[in-house]
């Protein structure tokens, strides 16, 4: 299975295309871990003129030096390829509230993508905190692990929230456990 970055490269085109039918101008994403998948999405998805990212290099859902990566990702988008949007990065926890709140100044969002901490209290949290800045489509990554999974937490949240939402899908390529659950605003 090909993978760009932590995401499964077919969930990751699907999620694509659903998004350039929808022509977001805003994105959020929560753990970009080091901002391949995040390059990926907004060179193919050409409507988006802002992107906020928040991730936590090092922490126990990404991978140790991170950071560096990261930035050197985002700052290739303005180098390297003039019609990609701005950007902002917050370099921190998604549950500190002055991030939160930080975030919230710079919104609302077209699409929120959550991808950050996988805990029960961390994915809860995550989607408590930035799903109502989202405007068409808040979407959760690692919705189709099993019980049991070290990512089980964010599959329990996303079929227990799904009903809260006007409509809700799970994008998921043949043989993955990843998956993308895409809540309808």
């Amino acid at each position: 299975m090909h993978k760009i970055g932590g995401q499964v490269k077919d969930e990751l085109d699907q999620f694509i295309a659903l998004c350039n039918t929808l022509v977001p101008t805003t994105y959020l994403e929560v753990g970009a871990r080091d901002g391949i998948a995040l390059k990926y999405f907004v060179t193919r998805v050409l409507s988006i003129r802002r992107v906020v990212v928040l991730d936590l290099p090092g922490a126990r859902w990404g991978r140790k030096g991170s950071q560096v990566k990261l930035l050197e990702t985002l700052k290739s988008l303005d180098i390297n390829e003039p019609n990609i949007p701005g950007y902002k990065v917050i370099l921190g926890d998604s549950h500190d509230e002055s991030n939160i709140e930080q975030i919230k100044e710079w919104g609302p969002y077209d699409v929120v993508f959550i991808d950050g901490d996988h805990s029960t209290e961390g994915v809860t949290a995550d989607l408590d905190n930035y799903g109502p800045m989202a405007q068409q489509i808040v979407c959760m990554h690692d919705v189709n692990h099993p019980e049991g999974s070290r990512a089980y937490a964010c599959t329990k949240l996303f079929n227990e929230r799904r009903g809260d939402y006007r409509k809700s899908e799970i994008i998921v390529a043949p043989g993955s456990r990843k998956g993308i659950g895409v809540l309808y605003v």
